[in-house]
């Protein structure tokens, strides 16, 4: 294969994995996926999860199903990022990162714990994104 043909595939292979989503069951937690990050971003347990989930959503969830979820949904991302690296050539450049819990002057959302009736400002799509790539 030349470099024309390969620069073909590989922009063929972005393209489709930018447009289309695995075709597996989706759980039935993925309508509220931001709303449960928001949470976890902003200190919540999984039991104040569980709560809200149950009360707002009206979805009745066991503990081990949502932790399992957010789990899941952390190495689909990470997954995601590091496809999208790797078609951009950027992932064999850049050093690897630690594992664990990134420390809180990195994280902004783990540096302050909101009060009881604090006004917040929810994250965007972008800044989510930002909080789950540091999750790793």
């Amino acid at each position: 294969i030349n470099d024309d043909e390969r620069v073909k595939i590989m922009s063929d292979l972005e393209d489709f994995l930018n447009t289309h989503q695995p075709s597996g069951k989706a759980s039935r937690l993925t309508p509220f996926r931001d709303e449960i990050f928001q949470l976890k971003a902003l200190g919540y347990s999984a039991q104040d999860i569980l709560l809200f989930l149950k009360k707002y959503k009206d979805i009745d969830v066991s503990a081990g199903t949502l932790n399992t979820y957010i789990r899941r949904e952390k190495e689909r991302t990470k997954n995601k990022l590091e496809r999208k690296n790797t078609l951009s050539g950027s992932l064999n450049d850049e050093p690897k990162k630690k594992k664990g819990r990134p420390p809180q002057k990195d994280n902004p959302a783990l540096q302050e714990t909101p009060a009881q009736n604090t006004k917040f400002k929810l994250m965007n799509k972008d800044e989510l994104d930002e909080y789950m790539r540091n999750l790793k």
